[in-house]
């Protein structure tokens, strides 16, 4: 019950209780050895007078006696500190509940390995360490909140557009959905409750910081009153979520005006770790039966270089050639190893790129996989991605009868005597746009418009709405080209499809210098093929005609624009202009693509730059289909074109444990909202483990669909540098909290939280004194002063 500073020991408190007691008592019997009995006549008189009140000064004397001792009893408890925790005497004395909020980093950096143990099973033994502490006093409650919860609740409720507002009860009920444990008495049974709690949670693979955990318990303090809250953070807080954190340092202040905060850092050094950083194809035509390089790009977050870094790589070919009749729980995918991408060494922050080729000799939503060796962190190791193989690449061209331009455009794509480029032209004139719908625009990669005169609104509407939903358009102008058409329609001051202005053609003077180039490349990835190189076959190419702009957009700073190439001379001629739009990309070249006005078509580095111009008009439409994990994996559907529920599956990390799920869908007008994430049952599920996940529409005609998806890790979290305490403390001075190692946090500790009785037992002593000051001097003897004397004397009195 007795809680103190001094020492919990019974035989030592007895002693001190015995000793101070037995004080004043010695005190007072040395002081009756001091007396000495001294006959006198008159004392006769004054005894039979002191028998008459001796009961009432023996009283009076004891009464101080014990005084003197309380009052030594008194300090010595007041100077230990010493409180109560017994429940009764707590509700006696205004004894409030403590309530230790628990938050609880299973970001995956604290998966990180420290002698055969991850930083996580630290940071579970902690939060037993803490219950442990809290469970020595009574009145003490425990909530356990992890980080990746605390965010995952956070960005449900504004997915779902709650209200932020909520009274105390409605927010203690979805806190209950979040918390492992909510506001749980600690007693005999919870250290039971508990266990069987630490031994279902597991890090996560989120790289989610502290701020929606501190958010949220915030608030549960603000609605929740009548307690006292602690907060524990159990973290193993790096640098990349603590330093510097303006945003947290305020809200760790703003926690600190009403509760006490601890920091329990888990983990005492930085340690070297590589991670998979991007995995991704190289080039955007992806066609079955024509080599495809990707790029692995491996990052060093260790401080000393790694030397012979061996990365395995491998394809996940699925058969998808009947899907009807495929059971999309039992899909298998046929592993190939390909050989090992190989680094030298990679210096400390540095990222590493090296390509590799992949084949797929059947279309079809395939998957390439990295792999590292074991390290610091497993979650960052590996990285897949999802690449949608085509039979073909199709690209619209848009020409005239004659198929002057599409013929040399044809004939780069789809050479006949050279190996498959995997592009497939489909030459049209503006008659097409006529009676093809927008939606079927998407099937082709990119389309072209080749020296055409004119477009109607209707075809200028379907192109644009292909470009703003990810589309790529290459727009090459020409003799027949009507200047004040492009300007009023298609440029339409700045908003439309074309990038530019016209003005109107212009021949070319001859050159004063012969070697001197036409063409003028800037750093751009259209042109990355002849960058750094000396004598290039480009610089051969001759141009007789161009179409110029006005000087006046030339003078301009164009901000919505990019030029790729020039002619002849800087800043004067464009030549290639790109643009945004919505999600796709405009090109604009203001020369013929026949040798109309060139003679770049007998150029071999023509045929390359078309390639090249193919592949990036085509590389926002061939999406990646990968997210990082934590977030949610959303599709769009014509809610009148497909049936509901939608099947999904979510694979697990070894690619082959397959579950399928059932989501319905939210209607929103015309439109199929599906989300699909690793928690069906949530409101608004996520991704919360890295892997393959697939969704599986069926039409309204019954014909299935295939939609594959990787979701990778936030590479952010592979950053293991670590806050020192002294930087911590001092960064979070104006907070005060106490800040200390997983291994120096006690379960027994010298002092606890119980209810302290220092005020009360201070004002008792201070009363005390105070009665014993009064006893005294009533007890004590007080002569008359010199004039009163003399007027005792005088009225017959004697003087003693």
């Amino acid at each position: 019950m007795l809680q103190n500073l001094f020492t919990t020991s019974p035989l030592v408190w007895g002693g001190l209780i015995a000793g101070l007691a037995a004080l004043p008592v010695l005190i007072h019997l040395i002081n009756m050895l001091r007396h000495k009995r001294v006959q006198w006549a008159a004392m006769d008189f004054l005894l039979q007078s002191y028998k008459r009140q001796r009961n009432w000064i023996w009283l009076k004397q004891l009464l101080l006696l014990l005084a003197r001792m309380a009052v030594l009893l008194l300090a010595l408890f007041t100077l230990a500190n010493a409180g109560c925790n017994s429940e009764y005497a707590r509700r006696l004395l205004g004894g409030r509940t403590t309530h230790h909020y628990v938050l609880l980093d299973d970001s995956f950096s604290m998966s990180d390995r420290v002698a055969g143990a991850t930083v996580f099973d630290r940071a579970r033994k902690t939060v037993q360490t803490i219950a442990a502490r809290a469970g020595n006093e009574q009145n003490q409650r425990l909530t356990l909140l992890r980080f990746s919860q605390a965010a995952l609740h956070a960005g449900d409720q504004k997915a779902a557009s709650q209200p932020v507002e909520a009274t105390a009860a409605e927010l203690d009920e979805q806190f209950s959905q979040v918390a492992d444990i909510n506001g749980a008495q600690i007693d005999s049974s919870f250290k039971e409750t508990l266990e069987e709690r630490r031994n279902q949670i597991e890090v996560s693979q989120l790289a989610t910081g502290p701020l929606p955990a501190l958010a949220t318990v915030l608030q549960l303090i603000e609605q929740r009153g009548g307690e006292d809250a602690e907060i524990h953070i159990v973290s193993d807080f790096r640098a990349k979520d603590w330093e510097q954190s303006n945003e947290l340092i305020e809200e760790i202040n703003q926690i600190s005006k009403t509760s006490k905060v601890h920091f329990i850092r888990c983990v005492e050094n930085e340690r070297p770790n590589l991670a998979i950083m991007e995995l991704s194809a190289v080039k955007n035509t992806r066609a079955a039966g024509v080599p495809l390089f990707c790029e692995v790009q491996v990052k060093n977050f260790g401080t000393t270089a790694a030397t012979k870094v061996s990365v395995n790589v491998a394809t996940l070919v699925y058969d998808e050639k009947d899907l009807d009749a495929i059971d999309p729980a039992t899909l298998e995918a046929k592993l190939t190893e390909l050989p090992t991408v190989f680094f030298e060494s990679i210096g400390p922050g540095e990222t590493a790129r090296q390509q590799f080729s992949v084949f797929f000799s059947e279309p079809g939503k395939h998957v390439v996989q990295a792999a590292l060796p074991e390290d610091a962190i497993a979650a960052d190791n590996v990285r897949r991605q999802v690449i949608e193989v085509v039979d073909a690449a199709k690209v619209l061209l848009i020409d005239d009868e004659r198929r002057l331009h599409s013929y040399y455009l044809a004939s780069a794509f789809e050479p006949s005597n050279a190996g498959r480029t995997g592009i497939v032209s489909d030459t049209q004139t503006v008659d097409f746009f006529r009676s093809v719908e927008t939606d079927d625009l998407q099937k082709y990669a990119a389309i072209y418009l080749l020296d055409v005169a004119r477009l109607d609104e209707g075809a200028i509407r379907k192109i644009k709405a292909y470009v703003e939903a990810g589309g790529g358009l290459g727009i090459f102008v020409g003799p027949k080209t009507d200047v004040a058409h492009f300007n009023s329609e298609l440029y339409q001051a700045g908003t439309g499809i074309f990038p530019l202005p016209l003005e109107r053609t212009l021949t070319l003077p001859e050159r004063v210098n012969p070697r001197s180039p036409d063409i003028l490349t800037e750093d751009h990835p259209l042109f990355a093929p002849f960058r750094g190189t000396e004598n290039s076959l480009l610089d051969l190419v001759h141009l007789e005609t161009v179409m110029r702009p006005p000087a006046e957009w030339l003078a301009e700073n164009q901000k919505d624009v990019r030029i790729a190439a020039w002619v002849r001379q800087r800043g004067e001629l464009p030549l290639f202009v790109e643009k945004s739009l919505g999600k796709g990309r405009v090109m604009g070249v203001l020369t013929t693509a026949a040798p109309i006005w060139h003679n770049w078509n007998k150029n071999p580095t023509f045929v390359v730059a078309l390639l090249e111009l193919q592949d990036y008009l085509a590389a926002r439409h061939a999406d990646s289909n990968s997210i990082l994990v934590g977030n949610p994996i959303r599709v769009t559907l014509d809610a009148d074109k497909y049936r509901t529920p939608v099947r999904g599956v979510l694979t697990g990390e070894d690619g082959a444990t397959r579950e399928v799920v059932e989501t319905p869908g939210v209607r929103n007008g015309s439109s199929l909202e599906i989300q699909l994430g690793t928690t069906p049952s949530m409101p608004n599920p996520v991704a919360e483990r890295a892997g393959i996940y697939e969704l599986w529409p069926v039409s309204d005609i019954g014909v299935t669909e295939l939609r594959r998806y990787s979701a990778n890790v936030d590479t952010a979290e592979s950053d293991l540098a670590v806050v020192g305490l002294s930087a911590l403390s001092a960064q979070y001075a104006d907070a005060l909290p106490s800040v200390i190692n997983w291994n120096d946090l006690k379960a027994d500790p010298h002092h606890s939280s119980a209810t302290q009785l220092s005020k009360i037992l201070l004002a008792v002593l201070i009363v005390l004194l105070f009665a014993e000051q009064m006893l005294a001097y009533a007890l004590s003897y007080h002569p008359k002063r010199g004039g009163e004397q003399a007027a005792h004397a005088a009225r017959g009195g004697a003087v003693v």
